[in-house]
């Protein structure tokens, strides 16, 4: 099967635990596998015959820049939900990461998850 990749789109978002992550915001980088089959589109050169990338980036900002949830597992998955959205998509795999966590230290954390349209949602 093929793959579309979207790779470091960053937003500002306010999912977290601690009240300031809530309040102040931070930022969160999301990469996408998205399988599908691009032979039609391989062959017809015709945007309607693959995934708009550029109206599904729009869709994840929505959700990342909006969002309120406790969790970077739940954000993660609501992204996966709007990439599945699409009927032509066979599965996604999400890598979610808050590339600042509140934590002493200088690093990233992450959730990587993969979902299925055969499997259905949560």
């Amino acid at each position: 099967m093929d793959k579309i990749l979207l790779r470091h789109l960053e937003f500002y978002g306010y999912t977290g635990v601690h009240p300031e992550e809530k309040r102040l915001g931070q930022r969160f980088r999301v990469d996408l596998a998205i399988t599908l089959d691009l032979k039609l589109a391989g062959c017809s050169d015709e945007l309607a015959d693959t995934l708009d990338y550029g109206s599904l980036v729009k869709a994840i900002e929505t959700v990342v820049t909006q969002a309120h949830f406790n969790l970077i597992e739940r954000l993660a998955e609501q992204v996966a939900q709007v990439v599945l959205a699409h009927a032509q998509v066979q599965s996604v795999h999400v890598t979610l990461t808050k590339c600042h966590p509140p934590v002493p230290g200088n690093f990233e954390v992450a959730v990587v998850i993969e979902r299925e349209r055969s499997t259905g949602s949560v």
